[in-house]
């Protein structure tokens, strides 16, 4: 994914084909230093597998391949997914003649098992199939059709695999082609040749003679050179002899019996002699049934269908070898009981009240029922009313009577007796009754009662008051309450709590009261009409003098002015009860001067030619009833005049996100837009607009020199402009003093 995202040419062959599936098999095992399918792994056996397992499966794989497929061609310095295998000049030649050779050779086995399965089931499963069922195949090492004891269904076809696999590959013929395997590289100069010339160049290779070995087997084959005699290989150290696993299986024991709802214990008797036990699975007549990793070998299978079972358990190592035992067992059918005689419902019948009787509102109502069983005995009676319990009695006589019974609400209601045997059977009998509506009470007033304002309250000048009402209704409902101001009424309130003049239900006619007392009337009434009337009085006091405010307009905090520059003072002052009288400035502590009507200016005097350094401008002002404001201070600075001019270097960080929070690529930044301006003159200031990417580099561009600046106090700030013409917002500008 690197190599991709760096602009890396990646090349798609039947050896990285091969390497993807197998780094995919393979990902999730844990690394094993003595196991070279194993070494190097970062898996956890967690049934997943993350990118980063993936990708070390990748480098694992890759170096298994080269091993196993790339017929001793393959050295280090060749990479299966970057080298090229195309004569381009972008690997050495002998590299690519190789990793061609040892691809080509792949192909074309694949080619021959697509016609060995076509010949023996008239079709093939295409080459792509073939390459991952081989990749699968060899996900434990080794080339048996088999993967973790399982057959790989696409090769079952293939009648001897390892000697497809391991036949001379010089006289296979490259697909597509009829060119022998061993004079590929005549093949590889036609190409470079052909592509030389589509792009009217020279040719890449001479025609005549061939400047490159044009057999990777053959030393001199295209030359007519002799063959070399073949050096003697040397004689190969013996590799220690792993044995298999063996297996037994501890229960269940040979022929034991279960019932029927018995759960099926399953434990194996596993050794090793080298200690290297992969897993077992244990199937049940054939059907896989679960997968050991660990000591102990035991797992509970749950209960099992009746009959004879076959518990089959097979043990594998981590180099693939296995080892099988079985186990027959016999689960006994569920016992048949004969079915208990039917029991009777018993018989219920209510002998009082009469079915669709009347009664009167609070009358003592009392039920009487009675039970019988045939072929049992009465256990209880259960009284219902409107389907809901309401008393139990537990022998005869049935009778039912007390406050469920006399509290009825008016209106109908049904009355049942639910009469259960000795064996929990029951039936019921029920009748239907009437309660007549109660007499209609007297209607009760409403009560209410002031909580805010409290008695004699007294507020503020300019204080809000806040009213509001406790009311309730003994024998109903509020249906309002209304308030009243001095006479004057201001608002019905229909709903609890009954407020006036909070913030969420503000009155005008409760703000900014004149001083004095008030009196306040609150009616509520209820659901019927009657009502109930209440009175409060409050006191608002005489409102208090509030002082002025003042605000420096300019010079602004912290302005930086030349030496020999006047300096203009403007203030912005406002009573909220009354009027400004004056305002006097104030220089480092002394009075500069008064100003007694708006607008409040002070220039010249002590303010020009005013020593360098900082100092500190204070204003005061004071109403009609000469209250004065709360002093305000502004520190202005003055600067030395300096004739030379100063570079300013602006450098900034490459966004990498838009406003509304999506990704922003780099190659859709189009430009910048820096902007810059003197002291507090934002509107007039200078814009350069700046490419975002450097013509002589071809690199982003992420700093600009402002060159040539004066002395002064200076802003600085940036856009980006989008290839689509959008522009940012501006970021926050940066002060800089250049002195």
């Amino acid at each position: 994914s690197d190599q991709l995202a760096q602009g890396t040419p990646v090349f798609a062959t039947p050896l990285t084909t091969f390497v993807l599936e197998h780094s995919r098999q393979i990902a999730d095992m844990t690394g094993a230093a003595n196991n070279p399918l194993r070494n190097g792994l970062q898996g956890n056996n967690d049934g997943q597998v993350s990118v980063q397992e993936f990708m070390q499966a990748i480098v694992v794989s890759g170096e298994l391949v080269k091993e196993s497929l790339g017929l001793g061609l393959l050295p280090a310095s060749i990479d299966l997914f970057t080298t090229s295998p195309m004569l381009d000049g972008s690997a050495a030649a002998m590299d690519t003649l190789a990793l061609r050779t040892a691809n080509e050779a792949l192909a074309a086995l694949v080619v021959e098992m697509g016609n060995e399965i076509s010949g023996a089931i008239g079709t093939s499963p295409g080459g792509t199939n073939i390459l991952l069922a081989l990749a699968r195949d060899f996900s434990d090492g080794i080339f048996d059709r088999a993967q973790d004891g399982n057959a790989v269904a696409t090769l079952s076809n293939i009648s001897d695999l390892e000697a497809t696999l391991t036949q001379n590959p010089v006289q296979l013929i490259v697909p597509g082609t009829s060119t022998p395997i061993a004079d590929i590289a005549l093949l590889v100069v036609a190409e470079a040749n052909a592509m030389a010339l589509a792009g009217s160049e020279e040719p890449l290779v001479a025609q005549s003679p061939v400047p490159v070995q044009t057999s990777i087997f053959e030393t001199g084959g295209a030359t007519g050179d002799p063959d070399p005699e073949p050096e003697p290989e040397p004689e190969p150290e013996p590799e220690p002899t792993n044995t298999a696993p063996v297996v037994s299986i501890n229960a269940p024991q040979a022929n034991a019996v279960f019932n029927f709802d018995q759960n099926v214990n399953a434990a194996l008797g596993v050794s090793d002699a080298e200690n290297n036990v992969s897993h077992c699975d244990i199937s049940i007549d054939g059907t896989f049934a679960v997968r050991l990793q660990s000591a102990p070998f035991s797992a509970n299978l749950g209960v099992i269908a009746a009959g004879n079972h076959v518990l089959a358990a097979t043990c594998v190592d981590s180099d693939g070898l296995s080892a099988s035992a079985q186990q027959s067992f016999l689960v006994n059918p569920e016992p048949v009981i004969d079915p208990e005689p039917e029991n009777l419902a018993p018989t219920v019948s209510i002998s009082s009240p009469a079915n669709n009787s009347a009664h009167a509102f609070g009358a003592n109502i009392s039920v009487s029922a009675l039970a019988s069983d045939s072929d049992g005995s009465i256990t209880f009676c259960d009284l219902l009313i409107d389907g809901s319990f309401a008393a139990r009695d537990s022998a005869a006589p049935y009778f039912f009577s007390g406050a469920n019974l006399s509290t009825l609400d008016s209106g109908a209601h049904s009355l049942s007796v639910s009469c259960s045997d000795q064996l929990g059977l029951a039936s019921q009998s029920a009748v239907n009754i009437t309660i007549d509506a109660p007499p209609e009470p007297e209607n009760i007033a409403p009560v209410a009662s002031f909580v805010t304002p409290a008695t004699a309250q007294i507020f503020e000048y300019g204080e809000t008051v806040n009213v509001q009402i406790n009311a309730s209704d003994s024998d109903g409902s509020i249906a309002h309450c209304t308030l009243s101001l001095n006479g004057n009424a201001l608002r019905q309130e229909s709903f609890a709590p009954y407020e006036w003049g909070t913030s969420n239900e503000i009155d005008p006619a409760l703000e900014n009261l004149a001083a004095g007392e008030h009196q306040l009337l609150g009616i509520c009434v209820d659901d019927d009409n009657a009502s109930v009337s209440i009175a409060r009085s409050f006191t608002v006091n005489e409102a208090p003098n509030v002082a002025p405010t003042v605000a420096f307009i300019t010079p602004t905090q912290q302005q930086h002015f030349n030496q020999g520059e006047t300096v203009d003072v403007q203030l912005s002052a406002s009573d909220p009860d009354g009027s400004v009288a004056s305002c006097e400035l104030q220089l480092n502590g002394s009075l500069l001067g008064n100003d007694n009507s708006a607008p409040f200016n002070f220039s010249g005097g002590s303010l020009a030619g005013l020593a360098i350094g900082s100092h500190t401008l204070q204003a005061i002002c004071s109403d009609n009833d000469g209250l004065a404001s709360a002093p305000v201070q502004h520190s202005i600075v003055i600067d030395a005049v300096s004739t030379s001019t100063s570079d300013v270097s602006l450098a900034w960080t490459i966004p990498t996100t838009r406003e509304d929070g999506t990704p922003l690529i780099a190659t859709e930044i189009d430009s910048y837009e820096i902007y810059y301006y003197l002291g507090s003159a934002s509107q007039s200031g200078t814009s350069v607009n700046l490419p975002a990417i450097d013509q002589s580099s071809g690199g982003m561009v992420n700093s600009f020199i402002v060159s040539q600046l004066a002395s002064g106090n200076y802003f600085f700030t940036i856009a980006t402009i989008d290839t689509d013409g959008n522009v940012s917002a501006f970021v926050d500008p940066v002060a800089l003093n250049i002195p």
